[in-house]
């Protein structure tokens, strides 16, 4: 498990909630915060924040637009994000992409 503290990197950060998306149900809706235990959130700087969810957002309409879509934004002016279906050949290609070699089961 990787400790998240005010040193961890944007990149690191955003590896850390796109393996969290697996946890998220289908249709379901989120913010880049929920992605992230409550402590480990409060941990990461407010700077580090606005920039992970813009760099969240471009993955989200980007690269990971078959897997999230952008929605409204909350009171807070928070981005929600609403999961889409994935298919068992897109899981393969990014389990394999981040662990060459791997393979996946249901």
């Amino acid at each position: 498990m990787y400790r998240i503290d005010a040193n961890t990197s944007i990149e690191a950060l955003l590896n850390i909630a796109k393996r969290s998306l697996e946890d998220v149900d289908k249709d379901e809706v989120f913010t880049v915060a929920k992605l992230f235990r409550g402590f480990e959130w409060s941990r990461i700087p407010v700077g580090k924040r606005i920039a992970l969810g813009s760099v969240f957002f471009a993955y989200a309409t980007g690269e990971g637009s078959n897997l999230v879509e952008p929605g409204e934004k909350t009171k807070q002016n928070q981005q929600q994000y609403r999961k889409l279906e994935i298919s068992r050949a897109e899981k393969v290609a990014m389990v394999q992409a981040d662990h060459p070699g791997a393979s996946v089961s249901n």
